[in-house]
């Protein structure tokens, strides 16, 4: 059976004035929702098709020629590697090609499910429309579509796109580790999961005194070199701080103990943040100390460096300064402890526990760090760190720690209330009602 990208001439192809195409793309939600730029310079080469119920538009092992944007009716895309079933309907977009990869073949077919019209743009013309758009204004949507770049001189962006490379990653591809610092990533197409490895204390009354070792405090980067803290729990962890009903005690940053009491136990949970869409960027922009030096090494001027210093310490600020005092009363003044706390409170303020999981095939357009302060203007840099445009990239490990201790409350105080409902219906029928009542009362 023929298909559209390589008998399209048999499908009679309505070559169309710029403006009559632009009115009839403008409907379409998908092309709708690309940049002024991109869209002038699909406009151009647009194509009209209309195709017959039955008929293959995409077929799987195939180059792709076009990429496709559906005006009416509405396509069904099988992948025949997993048998997944996928459908179209009017105003999205298909067969869209990775940037990193564009002559890459097709892995799905896509068939017409009903009369079905479409725009069709060829892979050359939309890649390069992508990346450079009409060529009028020198400007680059695809880092444009990025909010922190939307003033950010053309040239710089230039600049940006040469050093870029484009990386494209299957469902459950990690696409960041932990410990990653040298490289910024830019999603430009998919989505992908934030998980942060967050410390907190145990307090149990079934196991044995601690011992101070490294097995027995795990760090961040679990690296057995690194000094630890001498700091007390006790000191370091306030009596205001959220704790669960099990004894799940929220472990303020840069206050990691090696001492602990007993009955207290160091651990970690592995926690979601949420899903990043398209047009952001991972992990957040920061620099440690160790780093700062290097980079005014390389001329990168001290503004920069400063503004990216400034959003680690921002991170802790807070809770630090409000455990700080307490702490330090029994801390050694510049010993080898404080240094190894201060560690700790940095990595998590730069988040270096990150790790960023594709859930579905993501293509990231990643740049060397170092680069990209160098290359970007003080104010681009500054839109980078704004927590408005970090998102859940940027959230506070003391936020991350509130916000599971509170879910784990509610866990626990609805397991009891089911529990003592239960009890109840078991004892007596009449208790029913009484027992749902209340469990419907318990606040959130």
């Amino acid at each position: 059976m023929p298909y559209c990208e390589h008998f399209g001439d048999t499908f009679g192809k309505e070559n169309r004035c710029a403006r009559e195409a632009d009115t009839l793309l403008i409907h379409i939600q998908s092309f709708a929702k690309l940049p002024a730029p991109v869209r002038r310079a699909m406009a151009r080469y647009a194509t009209l098709l209309h195709v017959a119920p039955g008929r293959l538009i995409i077929k799987a092992g195939h180059s792709p020629l076009f990429v496709y944007f559906l005006l009416s009716g509405a396509c069904i895309a099988t992948d025949p590697a997993t048998s997944d079933v996928r459908s179209y309907s009017a105003g999205e977009c298909f067969g869209a090609v990775p940037l990193s990869d564009p002559a890459a073949p097709r892995k799905v077919t896509i068939e017409a499910v009903v009369e079905t019209m479409l725009f069709a743009v060829p892979v050359d013309e939309y890649v390069q429309a992508v990346t450079t758009g009409d060529g009028t204004d020198g400007a680059m949507p695809i880092w444009q579509c990025f909010g922190p770049f939307k003033d950010t001189p053309p040239e710089l962006l230039k600049q940006l796109m040469v050093i870029a490379t484009a990386a494209r990653y299957e469902a459950n591809q990690i696409i960041l580790p932990p410990e990653e610092r040298k490289n910024i990533c830019f999603l430009i197409r998919g989505t992908c999961k934030i998980l942060r490895r967050v410390p907190f204390v145990l307090k149990r009354t079934d196991i044995g005194p601690p011992a101070c070792s490294p097995a027995a405090t795990p760090n961040l980067s679990d690296r057995s070199s690194r000094p630890s803290t001498s700091v007390s729990l006790r000191s370091s962890v306030s009596s205001d701080e959220p704790r669960t009903s099990n004894g799940l005690y929220a472990v303020p940053p840069g206050t990691m103990p090696c001492e602990l009491l007993q009955g207290e136990q160091l651990i970690y949970r592995m926690l979601s943040l949420g899903e990043l869409e398209p047009h952001a960027h991972f992990p957040p922009l920061r620099l440690l100390q160790t780093e700062a030096a290097v980079y005014r090494s390389q001329s990168i001027s001290s503004t920069k460096v400063d503004i990216l210093q400034r959003a680690v310490e921002r991170q802790y600020d807070s809770h630090w300064k409000n455990t700080q005092s307490a702490a330090t009363k029994i801390r050694a003044p510049r010993d080898s402890a404080q240094g190894a706390s201060e560690y700790e409170r940095e990595s998590l303020a730069a988040a270096l526990d990150m790790t960023v999981l594709a859930t579905t095939p993501c293509e990231v357009l990643v740049i060397p760090k170092m680069d990209l302060v160098r290359i970007l203007d003080v104010e681009s840099i500054r839109q980078l760190v704004d927590p408005d445009y970090e998102g859940v990239v940027g959230t506070r490990v003391e936020d991350v720690q509130k916000e599971y201790l509170s879910a784990k409350r509610w866990e626990t105080g609805r397991a009891s209330i089911v529990a003592e409902y239960r009890g109840r219906n078991r004892s007596s029928s009449v208790g029913t009602a009484t027992g749902y009542k209340r469990a419907k009362e318990v606040p959130s």
